[in-house]
């Protein structure tokens, strides 16, 4: 089959989920002999087509002004409409047939494409009408972006979530053809993380990877650290990522410092990391946490898990379902008094951390290995030809 992966992303920046996805299961869809495009739609990149790998990669920038959007009060709805049309413009210039082509529903990159002839599988990350309350979108605003995603969602020949409750949220919202979502899970590269090292030789460091945001609910890790702390010598919170919205005036992260440094918790914020360095904080961790109000399915807590870090999660995050030991590692409660119960043991305890940590590697071989990801995808492709 030829295969397009069509998303909103800028390569060569810290890779949000949709992008280290993409890149993930592009490879392993190579590997079963597939011919694979992922065409990346980026605000002040240029164009350029080339090759990573066996993958053939597309990068073009989105279209339009981008300050109409805030000038008409409407920026998250004018930011899909530029993403879109950037799709449209890019399928006539690289000019060759797909099979089926892939793509998000987050910024709608499939909006004016979705009307071809060949069949959309949409993969489900997290729409607007679940992060609105988060981000700030409310409003107009709101509503447009939202007809936008769904607007895609009805047009697809198929959709995929990767988590039972993105999937349970979605039918609530009543969104088109909810009932009819396939669970696929996100792949994670194990190879990437296999040399992590053992979790009993490291010091009691608890990592937190993601966007400082409300969605992502950082300060309940911050406030579990300063419980934590009280009982727990040497202790470290370290939070990898950047702010992301405002509060109480702030940048989020401002705000969150602030918030540490008044509980005396002991936060340490490292702001965003990749590569080799993301991988030796990790090394360093005894503990991932995903302390989420929601999230789908965290691309940094499958990582945490290959690593052979203990997960300890929130049950709003999709990660969840694919937790061993739930009753220890997966928070029912999202108090910071709750998550610091569930976080001690596995800190006073380095060989429990240790034991845990394997039966997470385990888990994350079982579900999300991306060869065993790419046969299923690769099964629902073909099912749609």
């Amino acid at each position: 089959m030829k295969i397009l992966f069509a998303a909103h992303g800028n390569p060569g920046r810290t890779p949000g989920g949709i992008e280290t996805y993409a890149r993930c299961i592009a490879p392993a869809l190579v590997d079963l002999g597939h011919e694979v495009h992922l065409l990346w739609l980026g605000f002040g990149q240029g164009v350029h087509d080339g090759r990573e790998g066996g993958v053939t990669v597309h990068l073009r920038p989105w279209r339009g002004p981008r300050a109409l959007g805030r000038a008409v009060g409407l920026p998250h709805s004018w930011a899909r409409i530029r993403v879109a049309l950037a799709a449209k413009a890019a399928l006539t210039q690289i000019g060759r047939r797909f099979d089926v082509i892939e793509a998000p529903e987050w910024m709608a990159p499939a909006l004016l494409s979705a009307r071809s002839e060949t069949p959309l599988l949409l993969h489900l990350h997290t729409p607007i009408c679940l992060q609105g309350p988060f981000t700030g979108a409310a409003g107009v605003d709101l509503k447009i972006s939202d007809r936008m995603e769904r607007s895609v969602a009805r047009r697809a020949a198929l959709q995929t979530a990767p988590s039972e409750l993105l999937k349970r949220e979605l039918q609530k919202l009543r969104w088109p053809g909810a009932d009819a979502i396939e669970i696929v899970r996100q792949p994670v590269d194990l190879t990437e993380w296999q040399d992590a090292g053992p979790v009993s030789t490291t010091d009691p460091v608890v990592l937190v990877v993601g966007r400082l945001e409300r969605r992502k609910a950082p300060e309940v890790a911050v406030e579990a650290g300063a419980l934590l702390a009280r009982t727990v010598p040497g202790l470290k919170i370290v939070f990898i990522g950047t702010g992301n919205g405002r509060r109480d005036g702030l940048d989020y992260a401002d705000w969150l410092r602030k918030r540490a440094d008044a509980l005396g918790s002991p936060s340490v914020f490292v702001g965003e990391q990749r590569g080799a360095t993301l991988r030796e904080w990790m090394r360093q961790a005894r503990v991932v946490a995903v302390p989420s109000a929601f999230d789908n399915f965290p691309i940094a807590a499958l990582e945490g898990m290959a690593a052979g870090r203990p997960l300890v999660c929130t049950q709003t995050s999709g990660c969840a379902e694919i937790m061993p030991s739930r009753d220890s590692l997966v928070v029912g409660d999202s108090s910071p008094q709750a998550f610091a119960a569930a976080i001690e043991p596995l800190l006073s305890e380095p060989s429990r951390a240790e034991r845990l940590g394997a039966e997470c590697r385990h888990a994350v071989e079982k579900e999300a290995a991306p060869d065993t990801i790419a046969a299923q995808r690769e099964a629902l492709m073909l099912r749609l030809l």
